[in-house]
């Protein structure tokens, strides 16, 4: 659990850190899709909201706080430590952070970091978001993490999906999906 708690703790300052920063490379912006599944969950209130963004969770998750980062966490928590977490930082731009910005950045930050395997700037209800995915190695855990950046007037809302065990893989594209902004 510790390797587990490590390498969420490390992912969060990495954004953190990353949000002071940027560079400049405009990307193609798509469209997010949404599903009927997540606007169930949503309607059931099994949601974590912050300034305004709603994030479907999925059944059985609980928000908690954690060395001071908010996270949610599988009722199987820490035998199933597939997690998401909340992060919020400074207000920023889409244009601040090009894919190779990003890759050379976390490359730095994580010894085990993969190489992103994802990169797309998309819109959600109008606001520009980035879309990552990637994989990282720290203290003999492998974990994919796929990041949603959701740049909003007076911050920039960062949603971390940590999969260990991969249980919940489908859930967090549920999740990802029927996430929206008042």
């Amino acid at each position: 659990m510790r390797k587990t708690t490590a390498l969420i703790i490390a992912a969060l300052l990495m954004i953190s850190l990353l949000a002071a920063c940027g560079a400049r490379n405009a990307e193609t912006q798509t469209e997010a899709p949404e599903t009927a599944d997540t606007a169930a969950a949503v309607a059931a209130g099994n949601e974590y909201v912050v300034n305004g963004v709603h994030i479907p969770l999925p059944d059985g998750f609980e928000v908690s706080e954690e060395n001071g980062v908010k996270i949610a966490v599988p009722a199987e928590y820490p035998e199933v430590s597939d997690n998401i977490t909340f992060v919020t930082s400074s207000a920023g731009k889409i244009d601040d952070y090009g894919r190779d910005f990003i890759e050379n950045y976390y490359s730095t930050l994580f010894n085990g970091f993969g190489g992103l395997d994802y990169y797309d700037q998309i819109e959600i209800d109008g606001r520009d978001a980035l879309l990552l995915e990637y994989s990282v190695a720290q203290d003999e855990v492998d974990a994919i993490q796929t990041q949603l950046w959701i740049f909003l007037d007076a911050s920039t809302e960062c949603v971390t999906y940590t999969q260990v065990q991969g249980v919940y893989c489908d859930d967090f594209v549920d999740s990802i999906e029927g996430i929206y902004i008042d």
